[in-house]
């Protein structure tokens, strides 16, 4: 399970962590990814160019999944496991929508 924290300074500065506790090793790289790069979603249903520079950590397991990032703007992202909470665990859930944003994606999407 991962827990994330964000705190702000008395001067306005925020700060933001977070663990990642996984029951596996993890090989994290940090990738820094230029404005305007084009890749394809998870899913590999959309082709999309993010509007913002940014940088992140994840692993490349082909394709590179980023957990987490911070563009250019400030904004920050953090894709956190909760195994109890994931949507898949339920079987009697409700079809995906037709255009999802997984998780793993949000990270790169702004």
């Amino acid at each position: 399970m991962c827990t994330a924290i964000s705190l702000q300074t008395r001067q306005g500065k925020t700060f933001f962590g977070r663990t990642m506790d996984f029951s596996y090793s993890l090989d994290p790289e940090v990738f820094v990814v230029p404005k305007h790069y084009q890749w394809n979603n998870l899913s590999n249903t959309h082709r999309i160019s993010n509007r913002y520079s940014f940088i992140g950590i994840g692993q490349n397991i082909s394709p590179v999944i980023l957990a987490d990032g911070v563009n250019e703007m400030g904004l920050a992202a953090a894709a956190l496991y909760f195994r109890a909470m994931h949507p898949m665990m339920n079987p009697h859930r409700r079809p995906p929508p037709k255009s999802l944003l997984r998780p793993l994606s949000w990270s790169t999407f702004y």
